[in-house]
Order: C-alpha cells, then structure tokens, then sequence
C-alpha cells in the first residue's frame, strides 16, 4: 500500500555531512601526503625520505574540485579551504559564495575537471549520475590529479578508473564506494599502490543517529506549528 496522493515526505539528507566530509577530507591528506607509500615502507622498515620529499604534496595553493553541493559537499568545501586550497564545484544547482570560489554546470564539468589538482565525489546517484566519472571525465583530469568517492560507487566507471590508475594516468584514488560492495577480492583495485579502499564508513561515527532523532523532533515542531518541514523530499510543491 502507497502513500496516499500529495502526502509530504521528508528525508534526513545532510546529516551525517560532518562525518562523511570528515571521511571523505582524510582520504584526500592521505593521497596527497603519501600516506600509503608511507605505511609501506613502514611495515618494509625502510626509510626513503628524499623519494617521499620528491613526491609529496600540499593543498595549499591547490585546486579542489567537489562534485556535488549538497551539505557533503559543502562541508568539503569548507575544510579544503581551510587548508588554503581553491575551492571549485560541479553543481546543477548550487552557487559560488562561502568557501566555493567558483560553480561550473554539469555540461561544464571537463573543464573543472581538468583544472583540479583532487576530485571529491559528493553528489546523489540518480538515473542521470551513472558513470558520471566515466572514461572521458577521468581523461580531462590531469595525470598527477587524485579523485575521492565518498558518494556511490556508481558514480564511478570502475573499469575505466582502473585502466586510468594502472596507465598512470591518475595520480591516485580513495573510495568509500564501489560499484558492487563488497568489492571483489580479485578486483585489482585491492592491490594497486595509488588506491586506497575504505569499506563504506564514511558515515560513521555518529552517536546513534542522533542526528535524525533532532531533526525528526524539529519537523514534527514544524508540522504542529504548520510551518514548512525541512529536507522535503515529496508534496509540498515537489514531486
């Protein structure tokens, strides 16, 4: 049994955006600084520091590129600007302004792509997001340039990125998401240096969804009030 006609729905979008940005921001200072090299030659007991100084980077003076302006994205945003990077999105409809310097449209999207130096896939998967990063945005991306996905895996053409990565023609990738979860363990993706995979823990860390018992408490304050609810997802103006 449905919902009845022009009932309102609301959904609790945004509020893990403090761990997931948190999730997402880790995984960029650990491809940007190296981190795994770092833990390789730690378990191989073996010091190389001017290699490692040749090699690591900064965010600073950096562009970052967020995919998608929802909260995660935005709270993205204000962290690498923290960290003295430039900070661009590909947005359908967000906005420059805070720490967002500049917007490109999704058409646009190449060109952003080609002028970031890290990628940060925050945006929704819908019918029109499949394969968003496909082989053609992975090859606008310039060679050195790192891409994060703490979004869905189908965002990401797997098989693309993984030809991308093993012709060097990425500096490097994190996922929180993979296209199947778990992700296979003949997938190469386990075993390529400049990867990192963290298995769909970006949300963690909250303390018993909270979160969602305060916003719930503040939309019911809403509903009995007859003031707009926050986070409406159906009715109420929308489809």
């Amino acid at each position: 049994m449905g919902l009845p006609d022009g009932a309102t729905v609301t959904n609790s979008t945004g509020v893990k955006a403090a761990m997931v940005s948190e999730h997402a921001f880790a995984l960029l200072l650990a491809l940007v600084r190296r981190l795994p090299d770092l833990a390789a030659d730690q378990r191989a007991r073996r010091w190389r520091h001017d290699d490692v100084m040749a090699e690591v980077g900064t965010l600073a003076g950096a562009v970052v590129c967020v995919v998608g302006l929802g909260a995660i994205g935005r709270a993205v945003a204000r962290k690498a600007k923290a960290f003295d990077a430039r900070v661009i999105a590909v947005s359908r409809r967000g906005t420059a302004g805070d720490a967002i310097d500049e917007v490109y449209a999704r058409q646009d999207m190449a060109a952003a792509l080609a002028a970031a130096d890290a990628v940060v896939v925050c945006t929704s998967s819908d019918p029109d997001s499949i394969d968003l990063i496909d082989a053609a945005a992975l090859a606008a991306m310039h060679p050195k340039a790192v891409l994060v996905n703490v979004a869905r895996g189908d965002l990401v053409d797997g098989v693309a990125l993984i030809a991308a990565l093993q012709a060097s023609r990425l500096g490097g990738a994190a996922l929180d998401v993979t296209e199947i979860e778990p992700l296979a363990p003949a997938s190469p993706l386990w075993d390529l240096p400049n990867v990192i995979v963290s298995p769909h823990v970006a949300g963690g860390g909250s303390d018993g969804y909270q979160q969602q018992k305060d916003l719930f408490g503040r939309n019911l304050l809403r509903f009995s009030a007859g003031e707009p609810l926050l986070n409406v997802c159906r009715g109420a103006g929308k489809p």
